[in-house]
């Protein structure tokens, strides 16, 4: 069987099961779906098909700054951007474009010792030689930002590996 043909099955599949959940007015876990029905391709992204993915329809957002929020997590701002020229550098901030307060995904698990989201064991980057961070994902980064609905808010999420900066001793 050819990708192009899997692909297509899967496609066919999903179609149905949306078409089923549109039927009904909710997607599998109960959330009603807003602002009509999705088409297939728009609602499946990646190779996975989950009733979640109806609700995290994404978009791009330039990262405008960040606050501390607890240790080796942070807040950031965003705006909404969009692509007006071809390659690198190429994004504009939306006219009209969503703005607000995003949390990082790869964060969620971050604490004050032991391995991070990105990986880092914590006690590897503090010692008589050198002492290095954790940093916040940097202000102008270009992310894909999520809606994610929490209770009757919306939340805005991004995924970014942290890097991790310092000096030596």
């Amino acid at each position: 069987m050819a990708d192009g043909d899997m692909n297509d099955d899967r496609l066919a599949a999903f179609d149905a099961r949306l078409r089923a959940l549109e039927a009904r007015g909710s997607d599998a876990s109960g959330v009603p779906i807003i602002g009509g029905a999705l088409e297939p391709r728009q609602a499946l992204e990646g190779p996975t098909m989950f009733p979640s993915e109806i609700r995290l329809q994404g978009f791009i957002a330039r990262i405008t700054g960040n606050a501390a929020d607890g240790t080796n997590r942070w807040k950031y701002t965003f705006v909404e951007v969009e692509q007006t020229t071809a390659e690198y550098g190429g994004w504009t901030t939306l006219a009209s474009g969503r703005a607000g307060t995003a949390r990082n995904l790869i964060e969620d698990i971050n604490s004050a010792a032991g391995v991070q989201g990105n990986g880092v064991d914590l006690g590897h980057l503090d010692t008589t030689d050198y002492t290095f961070a954790l940093q916040p994902a940097p202000a102008n980064v270009i992310v894909r930002m999520w809606e994610v609905p929490y209770g009757t808010m919306t939340e805005y999420w991004f995924q970014y590996e942290n890097g991790v900066d310092g000096t030596c001793d």
